[in-house]
């Protein structure tokens, strides 16, 4: 026998007669949107981050700024 309900949507779908099947599925596409809006995130900080590297001009050291910027970014990244 299948468990009962533990949310208020497993409780509509479970009284709406939806099969197991169907809420699994539901489930599966509500974590694949999630991972896909962490992945556009993680390339729209990457490319905030690199845009300010390219435009950066004017100043002595620019090399190790850049360097010392990446690693921070990637640093940070790695935790979105």
């Amino acid at each position: 026998m299948e468990k009962l309900p533990k949310n208020t949507l497993e409780l509509i779908f479970f009284s709406a007669g939806i099969s197991k099947e169907i809420r699994e599925l539901h489930r599966i596409a509500n974590s694949f949107g999630q991972a896909m809006a962490r992945a556009g995130d993680l390339i729209s900080f990457y490319e905030n981050e690199l845009t300010e590297i390219a435009n950066a001009k004017g100043f002595d050291n620019i090399g190790k700024w850049a360097k010392n910027k990446a690693k921070s970014a990637i640093k940070k990244g790695k935790t979105l």
